[in-house]
């Protein structure tokens, strides 16, 4: 007999959907995935969060399938510790220019320029480049006043125009990631991947507050957003649920069930 939540896939943000204001975890929320896992469901997040950076690894017990780390450049299966996909950048070809960015940014404002690859986060400063161990990363990320970052946006659209795929993951952070490196195209794969895997066409429901959610949610069967997202994202959505602090994760599962169980 199929339980009530078989054959669906659930994928969520963590900053701004599954996460409190604060950052925190929310009971509601854990105890509602919990139910969603028990009854069939298959839930795991994406996340610009770096797979293997603390809190993440707090909660890797939540999911049942591979995440999508570092906003789309690496799927990771905490089941066997693995990276199963990626999508890295050549920092050769962008180096220069990070160099040139923290310098005309200086004065401005306090700009720190990272990347993340599989075994660290390096912090860019004009003169570290014996630090730099590899060049293929999985992404870049700006820190910076909001107005600033749309600044820096414009000045490296203007250089490579759509080589690289660029996203606000928040309003002070601003990432650059390999054009096939989104959340969209990672869904796309995982998707396809468990499909093949459990032999089945999984219903995917994604839930997302950001930029960086957008291409995500446009991919999922059905995609919903807490009521503290960004108008943009609403415009993309099914649904809006409840705000973070709420539990709009738990919103949504448990409306899930409503339709499930009353059509």
């Amino acid at each position: 007999m199929n339980k009530i939540f078989d054959g669906i896939l659930l994928v969520s943000d963590i900053d701004g959907t599954f996460l409190d204001e604060k950052k925190q975890l929310l009971k509601k929320n854990l105890d509602a995935v919990e139910y969603f896992k028990a009854n069939g469901g298959m839930f795991t997040f994406a996340t610009g969060r770096y797979e293997k950076g603390e809190q993440i690894q707090e909660m890797k017990n939540y999911v049942n399938a591979p995440a999508i780390c570092t906003n789309g450049a690496c799927i990771y299966d905490f089941s066997i510790e693995r990276v199963i996909h990626k999508q890295c950048l050549d920092g050769r070809e962008i180096i220069e220019t990070l160099y040139k960015i923290k310098e005309k940014y200086s004065n401005i404002n306090v700009i720190t320029i990272r990347y993340t690859y599989e075994d660290d986060i390096v912090f860019i400063n004009n003169n570290n480049k014996e630090e730099i161990l590899t060049y293929d990363w999985y992404k870049i990320v700006i820190i910076g006043d909001g107005d600033i970052l749309d600044e820096i946006r414009e000045y490296l659209t203007d250089i490579y125009g759509d080589k690289y795929a660029y996203s606000k993951s928040e309003s002070t952070l601003f990432e650059i990631l390999d054009k096939d490196a989104t959340k969209g195209t990672m869904i796309q794969y995982l998707h396809k991947y468990l499909n093949e895997k459990y032999n089945r066409k999984l219903k995917l429901y994604a839930i997302g507050d950001y930029e960086n959610d957008i291409p995500m949610l446009r991919y999922a069967d059905f995609a919903a957003c807490p009521d503290n997202a960004l108008d943009i994202v609403k415009a993309e959505c099914d649904l809006v649920v409840c705000n973070q602090d709420d539990g709009s994760v738990a919103d949504l599962i448990y409306k899930i069930e409503e339709e499930i169980r009353h059509g």
